[in-house]
Order: structure tokens, then C-alpha cells, then sequence
């Protein structure tokens, strides 16, 4: 990318739901282990998810909600827009502990994922997302992750959630960097990309729809449809930048 001169970029964030982890395949299994076969095709289940998740999940980000208090709300909810009988407090708590379970069960990286991180050599590398800790810093070990990053920055941990750019800039000093010497790569457009780049980090939008998704207007985001397109930017810098960052560190 031009505009990103040689050894202008030190080191890369990424976000981790469906960036490197394929979390909505995840999740589609685990509302699959506690939804009756049939109950409504595919495509509706996943519009029926995403549609509580939107409603109940902004609850835990701005502390309304727990972690575990939002899932089970999300289930709930999940359970009587699809006609399921409801739940007393303990068979519903019982149900979601399934729904974790098989999700758990079904979490993988994309693979361009370690091709990436490996193609990036001496960057230094990172992860910034909206989420419990405990529950990110699992799923980063359950993916043989949770050795991958210098800097892991989760919501949950901070009090404060993207798109706020205080978030980017913990990052960014946790790494002893300006945000102009850091990139962010995310799969949302707004919460990701732009949330990044008013942080004043290098942002790039991670679109794996084939481009069913249309990105939005923003000379300052880089859309990217796979991780190798990013290696690919960042590896071109000169060996010798590359090398001499290795050798600071």
C-alpha cells in the first residue's frame, strides 16, 4: 500500500471473532446443539441470533450487564422468537453451558490466519476486542493462540469498548508506540475499521463476504478480502527495516 512507507508500520493488531477465529460458524453450532432439528432453517436461526445478539450484547459492553447475565438473556430471547417453551433460571443456565460447550468444541482459526502471522516476521504483533476476558484469552488457547501476541486489550479487562478510540490507544501504549507506527485489522466496518482509523491507527477491514458486503466511504480504510492480501502489504517493506526493528526490540 503506498501510503504506508517503508518502516512506518512497527506492529499489527488484529480483531479476533471472524478475523481470526471463524466465529460465526462457531456459533451457529452451538445454537444447533440446543435448538430443536428443524426448528427454522439455517439462514433463519442466524438472523434470529444476530438480531438478540445486536439487542443484548451492547447490555454487557457498556456494563448493564455481566458476561454470563447477556448470554443468558441472548438464549432467552433466542428460545421465544424461535416458539420454545421458556425456561426457569436453572434449565436455562443448564442449556447455555450445552450451547458453550458445542461452540467451544467448534472454534478454528481461518486459514490464511498462520500464514499471516508468520509471513509478518518481526512486527510485533497484537489483539483488541470487544468481549469478556477470561472467555477471549480461552478461545485464543483453544486455537494455539494464546502464546501469538505481545499485547492482548479485551473490553471486558479495560471498562471500555470499541469503536472508543481509547481502547486502540491502550494498545498502542501497552506496545510503547504512537498509533501512526501500529495497524488494526477488524471485520466490522464502523467498530473495526473507521473506530481505528479515528484512533489514528493504520486501518484495514478485513471483508471475507466476497464482496457481498459493500464497504463504506473512507479514504482512510484499507479493504482487504484475506490475510494473506495484508502479509503481502507489510512484508514488502525493506529486510533491513524489518531487520533492524527485530534487533531494537
Amino acid at each position: 500500500m503506498s501510503r504506508l512507507a517503508a518502516g512506518s508500520i512497527e506492529a499489527v493488531l488484529f480483531d479476533i471473532d471472524d478475523t481470526l477465529v471463524d466465529f460465526a460458524a462457531s456459533a451457529a453450532a452451538g445454537i444447533a446443539a440446543v435448538l430443536p432439528a428443524g426448528t427454522v432453517g439455517p439462514a433463519g436461526i442466524a438472523e434470529h441470533w444476530s438480531r438478540a445478539t445486536e439487542r443484548q450484547y451492547p447490555r454487557f459492553l457498556t456494563g448493564e450487564l455481566g458476561f454470563l447475565q447477556m448470554q443468558l438473556a441472548r438464549l432467552a430471547e433466542l428460545l421465544e422468537v424461535t416458539g420454545q417453551r421458556a425456561l426457569d433460571a436453572a434449565d436455562l443456565l443448564a442449556l447455555e453451558h450445552r450451547r458453550q460447550a458445542a461452540m467451544n468444541g467448534h472454534y478454528r482459526l481461518f486459514a490464511d490466519v498462520l500464514p499471516c502471522l508468520a509471513a509478518l516476521g518481526t512486527f510485533r504483533l497484537g489483539v483488541v476486542s470487544n468481549s469478556d476476558g477470561p472467555h477471549q484469552r480461552a478461545k485464543l488457547a483453544s486455537v494455539g493462540l494464546d502464546a501469538a501476541f505481545e499485547v492482548v486489550v479485551i473490553s471486558g479487562d479495560l471498562g471500555v469498548a470499541k469503536p472508543d478510540p481509547t481502547i486502540f490507544r491502550e494498545a498502542c501504549r501497552l506496545l510503547g508506540l504512537p498509533p501512526s507506527a501500529v495497524a488494526y485489522v477488524g471485520d466490522r466496518w464502523e467498530t473495526d475499521a473507521v473506530a481505528a482509523a479515528d484512533a489514528g491507527l493504520a486501518a484495514f477491514w478485513l471483508d471475507r463476504s466476497d464482496g457481498a458486503h459493500a464497504p463504506g466511504n473512507d479514504s482512510r480504510v484499507t479493504v482487504i478480502t484475506g490475510l494473506d492480501q495484508l502479509a503481502d502489504t507489510f512484508t514488502a517493506l525493506s529486510p533491513a527495516d524489518s531487520a533492524l526493528r527485530g534487533a531494537e526490540r
